[in-house]
């Protein structure tokens, strides 16, 4: 594999509370395999252990991970007579791809069996115009896939709904559909789609019933038996700009992503919000420094990581963010971003000149007697260092080993790095308790650190991050 260089890390941001504790480093480019491929690296999908990208029509491109070296592609040629409108990949083991045609849609499958891959076949006919449906998205969890459509009742008339499938084995089996919960105020359609675990969330178009009108513009639906879905959250892009409402999302677990462009004086926007157990609420809003720094049109999300498309300095970058109690600005990766994608420490970016898919891994562990929060320590965590039990603290922060020993030298480099110029600032330990995160099955977690989130008093929290310097 020939190794470009179109992205590179710019640099990275020792945050207050040592968000970049880890490094990220590039791991490897992933190039055409032949030339004369339009469609390569438009779309990527990333697994724990294999990469899909499409090339051609009908036609995608899988790598392979194994004792860390990344190998292929393997091709995979659908038998389609129509337009391809997407594919997901479900585990590592099955992707599945949506066919666009004028006599209906259709899923068409191909699995991994000992250690190859099925010839790719026809799995489900959805329907089509006669049956008065359309599809045009779909979104793949490791055990649940939903396809937009529209279902028709007299007072809903066309309304947005999403067609589930469970996983048995490698077949996709119907299982339902989710409707909304009342009728939305004019004729909205399904922009974008996310799946995890036994949740789908998913974003609206404006409906033209007006500005008074208030609508939300995103639901997250979760499975709960008879009779199937119901609506956990609704999410409404709450700012004095309404013109744009959210565009991009991404869910994971407890927590979902949703970006919009035109809010917060035209800087954009990522709204986090997290489950508590009993509801949504925004936990935190990223507000980017400059007129469309965040413009709402890629975000992953997965096992504490934020990736996302954003402007600094006028310059395209992806920006990664990690939740450490609050989510910080850990990585930017310099060059404009055609998709992205997150999978545990691993992200893939694709980039067009030269056309590549470059991945970055996370690598690193908190340095001895450095800590985020109270978890990291036998005692409890002042100002990024474990003050051990029983210690008064002082105010530089003491300086201690969970241990009780003095800090090492590098962990006292990093909190100096941490404290002291243009963006030195002194964080107490906030009055947290950490709660064990509910993670839906398929959702991953980095470490026993990630699986856990914390509750505060603090209903949302506004980050204004700031371009790193090199």
């Amino acid at each position: 594999m020939h190794r470009a260089s179109a992205l590179y890390i710019a640099a990275l941001v020792l945050a207050p509370r040592l968000a970049a504790a880890a490094t990220w480093s590039e791991e490897a480019v992933l190039t055409p395999p032949t030339a004369g491929l339009p469609l390569f690296a438009t779309s990527v999908d990333l697994g724990t252990s294999i990469l899909v990208t499409e090339s051609l029509n009908g036609t995608l491109q899988v790598y392979t991970r194994s004792e860390g070296t990344w190998s292929g592609p393997d091709p995979l040629t659908f038998p389609i007579d129509e337009l391809s409108d997407g594919f997901a990949r479900s585990d590592d083991d099955l992707i599945t791809l949506l066919e666009i045609g004028e006599n209906g849609s259709d899923l068409f499958t191909s699995f991994k069996s000992g250690g190859a891959w099925s010839p790719p076949a026809m799995s489900v006919y959805l329907g089509g115009v006669a049956e008065g449906e359309s599809h045009s998205l779909f979104a793949a969890a490791d055990t649940r896939l939903y396809v937009t459509t529209k279902y028709y009742t007299d007072t809903c008339e066309y309304a947005p709904a999403l067609r589930a499938f469970r996983r048995e084995d490698n077949l996709w089996i119907a299982d339902g559909e989710v409707h909304l919960a009342t009728c939305p105020a004019g004729p909205r359609q399904v922009t974008a789609v996310a799946a995890d675990g036994d949740r789908v969330a998913f974003i609206l178009s404006p409906s033209g019933a007006g500005a008074d009108t208030s609508e939300p513009a995103a639901y997250v639906y979760r499975k709960g038996g008879d009779p199937g879905w119901f609506e956990e959250g609704s999410f409404t892009v709450d700012d004095a700009l309404v013109a744009s409402d959210y565009t991009a999302l991404a869910l994971d677990g407890d927590w979902i992503a949703l970006g919009a462009a035109a809010v917060a004086d035209g800087h954009g926007v990522v709204d986090l919000y997290e489950f508590g157990g009993e509801a949504w609420a925004l936990a935190q809003r990223l507000v980017g420094p400059e007129e469309l720094s965040f413009a709402g049109k890629a975000l992953a999300l997965d096992g504490g990581l934020l990736a996302t498309k954003a402007t600094r300095a006028g310059e395209r970058v992806v920006e990664l963010y990690s939740d450490n109690g609050e989510w910080l600005l850990e990585a930017t990766i310099k060059g404009e971003a055609l998709a992205l994608d997150l999978k545990g420490p691993r992200v893939a970016v694709s980039v067009s000149s030269p056309r590549a898919i470059h991945i970055f891994k996370r690598d690193g562990e908190l340095p001895d007697g450095v800590c985020v929060d109270d978890g990291d320590c036998a005692g409890r965590c002042l100002d990024g260092v474990c003050v051990p039990p029983g210690e008064a603290d002082d105010d530089q922060g003491c300086g201690c080993r969970s241990d009780g020993g003095p800090a090492s030298l590098g962990a006292l480099a990093l909190l100096a790095l941490a404290l002291t110029g243009k963006r030195r600032r002194r964080w107490r330990c906030r009055e947290a308790r950490p709660t064990e995160r509910r993670r839906s099955a398929g959702a991953s977690s980095l470490s026993t650190r990630r699986g856990r989130s914390w509750t505060t008093t603090s209903s949302a929290r506004d980050h204004h991050t700031q371009a790193p310097s090199l």
